[in-house]
């Protein structure tokens, strides 16, 4: 499954780029637009979509931040991930023995961790398949939100659609059906993936994800480990998603909610706990490098601003 949506990720930011070139956008305003701004809506949209007029601006720069990027909930059940591929410490063989040290350790002082530069150097090295898989992953993501957003503005905004409603995936074919009519079909294969991976995750990643948040707490939960908690898991899931339906929520409210909840406000806290933590914990020859560490505190600081400046606009604070 893994090498057929990695195959298909592939094709569709390759066709999504060709399709970007082929639509001739003015390049200068697609330069301009890399320059992070805040949008405002244009009067047609409040014409011919209220309802998306009515949203604050804030509140629905942060549902993207949270639909493209992800959220907390994604990253930790990612170290689920990386325990399951046996990648870095987690593939020891005495990874119970390091873990019951790390838990063990009253965190008044970093972990007694050898400091030669050549264990220093072997332990990085651990880091670089997480490294590759971030930088392969992220950047297929940049290319096509990028794509995505420089076609959008070069044939939905000149013909006045914004896709809404029941219509929420019709509008974006018109990227690649320019280029060929047949490739409505890769269209709707690249749509099937993306709800079929996000189906999938309930099965692999939300397990991960309750096991890797509790299991550092509870004793409990590391006893009966990943595959011990995954019923308790699938239950929720199926409650929430019960609750769902029979209280009418629509797509747009549960990505503003998780955009809010588990984006800006969960992955700012995460940034400025991975710092926190490291200091804690590691000894200073572990540590990110400073422009790491100060781009990671901004990143936070910008991400709980975010979410600070959505609620308010929400709640109508300012």
């Amino acid at each position: 499954m893994e090498k057929t949506q990695t195959a298909i990720v592939i094709t569709m930011t390759l066709t999504t780029i060709i399709a970007l070139f082929a639509s001739n956008p003015e390049w200068g305003k697609v330069i301009l637009g890399l320059i992070p701004n805040l949008p405002v809506y244009e009067p047609w949209v409040a014409a011919k979509y209220p309802d998306v007029a009515s949203r604050p601006i804030w509140l629905e720069m942060v549902a993207y931040v949270g639909a493209i990027g992800g959220g907390t909930y994604d990253y930790i059940g990612y170290i689920g991930l990386y325990r399951n591929k046996g990648w870095g410490v987690l593939g020891l063989p005495n990874f119970k023995e390091v873990e019951a040290k790390v838990l063990a350790s009253s965190g008044d002082k970093p972990l007694a961790l050898p400091t030669e530069k050549e264990e220093v150097n072997k332990a990085m090295t651990w880091l670089k398949a997480g490294q590759v898989d971030t930088i392969v992953s992220f950047g297929a993501l940049l290319l096509i939100t990028v794509a995505f957003t420089a076609l959008g503005a070069s044939m939905l905004h000149t013909q006045q659609l914004v896709p809404a409603g029941l219509k929420l995936f019709e509008y974006q074919s018109k990227f690649l059906t320019e280029l060929h009519p047949s490739l409505l079909y890769l269209y709707y294969l690249g749509v099937w993936c993306a709800l079929w991976g996000t189906l999938y995750s309930i099965i692999e990643l939300y397990p991960s994800t309750t096991y890797e948040s509790f299991a550092p707490a509870f004793k409990w939960v590391r006893d009966r480990g990943r595959q011990g908690v995954v019923k308790y898991v699938y239950v929720y899931i199926v409650a929430v998603g019960l609750a769902y339906n029979w209280l009418g929520f629509n797509v747009v409210t549960i990505l503003t909610i998780g955009g809010i909840l588990g984006g800006s406000l969960g992955c700012g806290l995460w940034a400025l706990a991975q710092v926190w933590t490291e200091s804690k914990m590691l000894p200073p020859e572990y540590r990110m490098r400073p422009a790491v560490k100060y781009a990671t505190i901004l990143s936070g600081i910008f991400l709980l601003t975010m979410a600070f400046l959505s609620i308010g606009q929400q709640f109508g604070l300012f």
